[in-house]
């Protein structure tokens, strides 16, 4: 059985991109891949766009991650291929080019903590490093090394570490203190997973979008949306999911 989905009154498409993120101010942030374009979106009505030529010499991005916020208004780009963090204010005035560390050698993850500290996991190291704000040289972060292929989220003054070859979830404090591991629904084909809060993922996969709620281990399906991007707490009562064509759906 299908879960329906609906939509507010009002415009309810934004531009098709390939990740989105949003701040604490509610706005969207898009970024387009194959445009190497930076939008900004308030009220869903786009206010501006920064593209990697708009200093009349590009920024020659070759293998960037989605976008990350920092809150209160920041947005940082982490370019695996040039070994850069690009960022912006949250109006896309160009804030920063940073060149990681020479011993960060295949940058593959990315996150900014509630304390302003950049999380990065290194390929080549197996190891999250830390650099903390204001400085350069990265430092070893957490208790473990993890191997190939990990998402980094800040969640609620949390680190949330999903190793997706195992199928693990863990959360450690912003000290690198493991907290607690979960392990997630062997039963589906995970391509992605959107943290909403401590308690609650949500998870998309090729037969859907599912509910997974850590602490009971319940699993509820929500919607067959395809192409999806992002998906948020709208409010109490709704999600909200963005998908790749820019449709924005709300989910009960």
């Amino acid at each position: 059985m299908l879960t329906a989905c609906f939509l507010f009154a009002g415009n309810n498409k934004i531009s098709p991109c390939d990740e989105v993120v949003i701040n604490a101010f509610g706005e969207i942030f898009t970024f387009s891949k194959n445009r190497n374009e930076l939008q900004r979106y308030k009220d869903l009505v786009l206010i501006n766009s920064f593209k990697d030529d708009g200093l009349g010499s590009k920024l020659s991005l070759e293998d960037p991650l989605k976008p990350v916020s920092e809150d209160p208004d920041m947005i940082h780009i982490l370019d695996m291929g040039t070994r850069t963090i690009i960022t912006w204010d949250r109006f896309l005035n160009l804030h920063a080019i940073t060149s990681l560390h020479q011993t960060i050698i295949s940058p593959s993850a990315f996150v900014v903590t509630s304390e302003h500290d950049w999380l990065i996991y290194d390929d080549h190291r197996e190891q999250i490093l830390q650099i903390h704000s204001g400085e350069s040289y990265p430092l070893s972060w957490g208790n473990k090394n993890y191997s190939f292929g990990i998402e980094l989220f800040s969640v609620q003054h949390r680190v949330l570490i999903h190793q997706k070859y195992k199928n693990i979830l863990s959360f450690s404090d912003e000290n690198g203190k493991t907290l607690s591991n979960h392990a997630l629904p062997d039963s589906l084909k995970i391509e992605r997973i959107f943290p909403l809060n401590l308690n609650e993922i949500v998870i998309l996969s090729s037969d859907g979008l599912f509910l997974w709620k850590l602490p009971q281990k319940s699993l509820r399906y929500l919607s067959n949306i395809k192409n999806v991007i992002h998906v948020d707490n709208f409010s109490t009562s709704s999600l909200r999911v963005i998908t790749r064509d820019g449709a924005i759906n709300y989910l009960p």
